[in-house]
């Protein structure tokens, strides 16, 4: 065994155990995101229709511009509730 082996040997055996494929069942994090599991169906279905409508939204805004589709589509999956109301209130796909 060399010197690099020795290291890596002493290392485990001063690490704890843990089972990193199995996290969600450790005691510290028992029912984390648990509370979160009633809304993953919700949100399956607004961010895609935020990101459909805040991409229609920017393709009719800028006259057809793709790129501005694209922008639009993106920031309407991240952020699913503030911008289709930026749309509205800009006025939901008039042009400039």
């Amino acid at each position: 065994m060399n010197l690099t082996e020795k290291g890596l040997a002493t290392l485990r055996a001063q690490l704890p155990a843990t089972n990193l494929y199995n996290l969600q069942k450790t005691p510290a994090l028992a029912g984390v995101g648990q509370e979160t599991a009633a809304l993953g169906p919700f949100w399956s279905v607004v961010v895609p229709l935020s990101a459909g409508v805040s991409a229609y939204h920017g393709l009719k805004r800028n006259h057809g511009s793709i790129p501005w589709a694209l922008g639009w589509g993106f920031a309407g999956a991240v952020l699913p509730v503030i911008t289709p109301a930026i749309a509205l209130a800009q006025g939901f796909a008039k042009p400039e």
